[in-house]
């Protein structure tokens, strides 16, 4: 592709993945507190989420052999338009009243399904536009409009909401998915050669298979994914459920130190973006860079469960440590997230990269919300600070092992190379 034209639909499509995800922050932000302000609200809200996550569970692999086979661009303004129809009709329905549970569901359902495909398609499609020698600084400008995008949604989603109320948000998230839909129309993705053919269910299975095989074949890389599955599994629920507990619930600080600390982890993205851009890794050593970063983040964790042990005091001290962690946890991440995807889009075909993605995101949505479950039971059942103690021991355990067993296929394949020269 022309340089020219492909910075070109590079920048169109970072500009409406801006603007359409500070839309969501702001419609996030307002959805979670309309369900969570309803008399049922802490069960509908878990059911939602559930909902909203089944598609990539039960269709992600299908949502891939999409993907692969149809117009991107298609795709990408297709899934805007109906997504900001789709706020757009929950904006109208608040105007009736409180807005029935069933609605609620199918919203959530409807948005994993658009949501599933979208992503893997937006994913994909950067490597078709972007020169592979530029492809790791456009996966940072995309993990910083990301994260940008998460800092100036929660400040105007807060403002929209105290002065307007939530159904503002619903249609303000409506108009910015339009306005990406919009940006999207004028990006040009090239196509990629496919099988030809009508597609059905018996061809969709077939090419899931041969994605499968595929990952199989490609070692370092389901090594990488397995890596990255357990680092998922604890790091998240860790961040998201047990942390905010310590600092609430444990160590109890105010609302506006609390939200201070949380707000140090998209920092700690933009700085990891930075270091993505100017450090280069070698190929071959992503997944001692991956490994690094999951054993550091269990030093951090471990730490959490020394500040709740040893330090459980709402002191100045004790606020600036949580908070340099909480900045390195988000460094870390978006350092491991960046080298991975671009390692995955480099070494994956073209005309396969939607369905790998696809089926990585299966996996995510089903082993992320079995973490929270877990999580949840276990913090009843021990005080936290052991439960981090745990997880940093069950982290640095098993990416461990996987490495170790890494290396020694590793050693093999050099050791088979070496009797089959000679």
């Amino acid at each position: 592709m022309n340089k020219g034209l492909s910075q070109r639909s590079f920048i169109l499509l970072e500009i409406g993945q801006f603007i359409s995800q500070c839309g969501n922050g702001i419609f996030l932000l307002a959805f979670s507190w309309y369900v969570l302000s309803r008399p049922a609200g802490t069960q509908e809200f878990a059911v939602l989420m559930l909902l909203g996550a089944v598609p990539g569970l039960l269709l992600a692999p299908f949502f891939g052999v999409l993907v692969d086979r149809l117009s991107k661009r298609t795709i990408l303004v297709t899934s805007d338009i109906l997504r900001s129809f789709s706020f757009f009709l929950l904006s109208l329905v608040l105007t009736q009243g409180t807005i029935h549970f069933s609605y609620l569901a199918v919203f959530s359902f409807v948005n994993g399904v658009l949501f599933f495909i979208f992503d893997p398609t937006l994913k994909s499609s950067i490597p078709l536009i972007v020169a592979s020698n530029d492809l790791e600084k456009a996966n940072s400008i995309d993990s910083a409009i990301a994260s940008f995008s998460g800092l100036i949604s929660m400040f105007i989603g807060g403002m929209l909401l105290a002065f307007f109320g939530v159904r503002s948000c619903f249609f303000i998230n409506s108009v910015t998915f339009m306005i990406s839909a919009f940006c999207a129309l004028f990006v040009t993705i090239p196509a990629v050669t496919q099988k030809n053919g009508p597609l059905t269910i018996k061809v969709a299975f077939a090419e899931m298979k041969g994605t499968f095989a595929f990952i199989s074949k490609e070692q370092n890389l389901a090594f990488l994914m397995l890596l990255g599955l357990i680092l998922t599994a604890f790091i998240y629920p860790t961040g998201n459920v047990l942390f905010p507990i310590l600092l609430k619930n444990i160590i109890q600080f105010k609302a506006i130190v609390f939200s201070m600390i949380q707000g140090g982890y998209p920092l700690g993205i933009i700085v990891g973006v930075f270091v993505c851009i100017k450090i280069k890794v070698v190929e071959k050593n992503i997944f001692t860079l991956v490994y690094f970063c999951g054993i550091s983040m269990a030093i951090i964790i471990l730490g959490w469960g020394a500040v709740a042990r040893f330090y459980p005091e709402a002191t100045i001290l004790c606020a600036a440590f949580l908070m340099l962690s909480v900045v390195c946890m988000g460094t870390l991440t978006v350092i491991m997230a960046i080298k991975t995807t671009t390692y995955l889009q480099t070494v994956t075909p073209k005309q396969l990269l939607g369905k790998v993605i696809s089926f990585y995101q299966m996996i995510v949505s089903a082993i992320v919300p079995i973490g929270y479950v877990v999580y949840s039971s276990v913090i009843i059942s021990f005080e936290i600070k052991w439960v981090f103690v745990i997880i940093s021991i069950l982290v640095i355990s098993l990416t461990t092992i996987v490495t170790t067993i890494r290396r020694s296929h590793l050693r093999k394949e050099i050791e088979n190379r070496s009797m089959y020269a000679n």
